[in-house]
């Protein structure tokens, strides 16, 4: 699960026979070194509206906004986006325990909503809500790590990406 104001992916154990989930961990997707803070809630839909939050200062960093993650089909890596940095962040997984890594990130589309993994696990496609394009990564097999994007035009405001395999 990924946590859109703090960007913690958090990892549960599933208990099978009481249906319950355990908190195992919670890694950051963002590095501390970017100084962000926090994102703040907002007010439920129909709800009276929160009291106006001024507008932060230009020294001031912007809070966490993250969207979306995704597994390679091999369970070796998961990707991460947050909107406010526009990256993708890549974590490594242990394959006996599934621990989480913190390794890298990488730039992307303005305000990064979608991302998605094609079936055979060798590309990322990212889509950006303030970008008229899409990203298409290959990804390295042996270290996660995403090459020069592949830019498609597709207009303003993508959101989700959907990856239709037509064999």
């Amino acid at each position: 699960m990924l946590n859109e104001l703090s960007g913690h992916v958090a990892q549960y154990a599933i208990d099978a026979r009481k249906g319950t989930l355990t908190l195992i961990d919670s890694v950051p997707s963002v590095p501390p070194a970017l100084g962000m803070k926090w994102g703040q809630p907002q007010a439920p839909a129909g709800a009276a509206p929160a009291a106006p939050v001024a507008a932060p200062k230009a020294e001031e960093k912007p809070a966490i906004w993250a969207a979306d993650l995704r597994l390679t089909p091999n369970g070796k890596f998961l990707y991460t986006t947050e909107r406010n940095t526009d990256k993708i962040a890549l974590f490594a997984v242990a394959p006996h325990t599934g621990k989480l890594t913190y390794v890298t990130n990488f730039a992307t589309e303005r305000q990064p909503r979608g991302i998605n993994i094609d079936p055979s696990g060798r590309y990322l496609v990212a889509s950006g809500e303030k970008s008229d394009r899409l990203s298409v990564y290959r990804i390295d097999p042996a270290s996660g790590k995403l090459g020069e994007p592949t830019r498609y035009p597709v207009g303003k405001g993508a959101n989700w990406i959907e990856i239709v395999d037509v064999r």
